[in-house]
């Protein structure tokens, strides 16, 4: 049981993670190769997500039996 929580929410954090990426890909490319605006303000977005959803995997790593409920 604990096992499958895990996985799942490690399923989950990987969507996450690969969805942050994709955007902070796409907004450096746009601005460096494409002539793009860069948003500071979505960039700080962006940074803060990541962040946030680190804590997320450290605050479970440091407990896993809460984090696996």
């Amino acid at each position: 049981m604990t096992y499958n929580a895990l996985e799942n929410k490690i399923a989950s954090w990987t969507t996450e993670r690969d969805a942050l990426v994709k955007d902070m890909k796409a907004m450096l490319d746009g601005a460096a190769f494409n002539n793009k605006e860069f948003s500071e303000v979505k960039a700080k977005q962006l940074i803060k997500d990541a962040q946030d959803l680190l804590h997320q995997v450290s605050t479970c790593a440091a407990d896993i039996a809460s984090c696996a409920l």
